[in-house]
Order: structure tokens, then sequence, then C-alpha cells
């Protein structure tokens, strides 16, 4: 009787020993020289020809399966755990391609500042050239108007002139329609032809004029005419002119 236990007692360390060497699974994998390391409520690790595989309990064999059973109450809680622990993943993920796109959105707002500030700036310094441009032609207007007017002045009639408006025509670079008035102031003939002026102090408030030798006479009055005149300018050669002022 003995020696009849202990012969069944070998034969069931050799199968124990058998099963640790060689794991057949459900999936028709045999893992050889395997030994169980570790579990989790649905898995364990198994280590076998020196690397480690995670595999279902359920591939494992019946005997197997009984030592090592599958813990459906940790493997919700892992579940939820595990559930939980995604879901904080997305939301990160969520949150850092928000702030992504909130980052973009704010570089291209400030881009498009920046490019709308040098355009507005490029803008100013364009219409302030302009200015200066359109000034320039002006004062060369007043200029030539001036110069025109005067030449035309002589011993017996003065011309002087004002530009009133000074309106482009096809843009600053001319040609520009000018208009103003001129004023004509006609000498009398006692002041033509060189007469002497000499005040009579004793009748400051009506002066006399000498003619030579001959008695003082009372001087004769200025008359004075304003008309509107119209002119063009061109500034767009290399030397301003102007056409005649019509009136």
């Amino acid at each position: 009787m003995k020696t009849t236990c202990l012969i069944l007692a070998a034969a069931l360390t050799l199968a124990a020993r058998a099963t640790a060497a060689e794991i057949p699974l459900a999936d028709r994998r045999v893992l050889h020289d395997a030994t169980i390391r570790s579990q989790t409520p649905r898995t364990v690790i198994i280590k076998h020809e020196g690397r480690l595989s995670s595999v279902a309990k359920k591939l494992l064999p019946p005997e197997l399966q009984a030592q090592y059973p599958v813990d459906e109450a940790s493997a919700l809680t892992d579940d939820a755990r595990e559930d939980q622990a995604a879901e904080a993943t997305r939301e990160r993920a969520r949150v850092h391609e928000e702030q992504r796109v909130l980052k973009q959105a704010l570089l291209a707002e400030a881009d498009a500042i920046e490019r709308a500030a040098n355009q507005g700036s490029a803008e100013k310094a364009e219409r302030e050239k302009e200015q200066q441009v359109f000034l320039s032609h002006r004062r060369q207007a007043e200029r030539l108007i001036t110069h025109y007017f005067r030449a035309r002045s002589d011993n017996g009639f003065n011309y002087s002139a004002s530009i009133r408006s000074f309106n482009p025509v096809n843009g600053t670079a001319g040609p520009f329609l000018v208009t103003g008035t001129v004023t004509i102031t006609s000498r009398p003939a006692s002041h033509r032809h060189g007469y002497s002026r000499d005040f009579y102090q004793s009748e400051p408030e009506s002066p006399h004029y000498v003619q030579g030798n001959f008695d003082r006479v009372p001087p004769e009055p200025f008359t004075t005419e304003t008309k509107d005149f119209e002119s063009t300018y061109f500034g767009d050669g290399p030397e301003p002119t102007i056409s005649a002022p019509v009136y």
C-alpha cells in the first residue's frame, strides 16, 4: 500500500512539471519552458522561452483556469479604471488640441494686425507723399501765375493774382485746374508820365502834385477791378508750365 502511494505521488509530480514546462493554449499555441509569473483579473503573465506574454485566462488549460480563475468583480473595477484613464487621456488631448487651435488663431490674428498696421503705415506714407507732391505743384502754380501777371504789369496797369482753388484733373501727376482772382489796378495819366510828387505841407489832408513849374493839381484817383480767372497747370514734364489765364 505504501509503495503504491509513492508511485502515485511521483506520477503527479511529473505531470505537474510537464504542465509547468509546456502550456498548451486554446488557440492552439503551445508555450514551451513556460512559467506563470503574475496575473490580472482576466489575464496571466507567462514567461516562456526568455520572453513575457500576456495570455487571457480563458485560453489556459482547464486545470490552470481553475488555479487562476477570472475575477469579474476586479475586472469590472479595472475596466472602469481603464475607462476613466482613457477618458482622461482623451480630455487632455481635446484640451491640448483646443489650446493648439487657439494659439494658431491668436498668431493668425496677430499676423493680420501686423500686416494691417504695415499696410496702414505704407498707405499713410503714400498719402503723405502724394500730399507733398500736391503742395509742391500748388506752390509751383502760384509762382508761375504770379510771374505771368507780374510780367503783364506796365506803367499803366498793375496785376496782382491769388489762387482760389487747385484741383487735379487726372490724379496728383496733373494736369491741375487752377482758379483764382486777379486784381487790376489802373494808374491815372498823371502818374503814368512821371510827374514828381510833392506833399503840400499846408494842407496835409489833401496833398497836391507838382508838374514842373505849373500850378499844383489834385491827384487823379486809382481805379481797381477784380476778375476771376481759370488756367491749367502741367506738372508732369521736365519743367512745369501753366496755360495763359482766361478771365
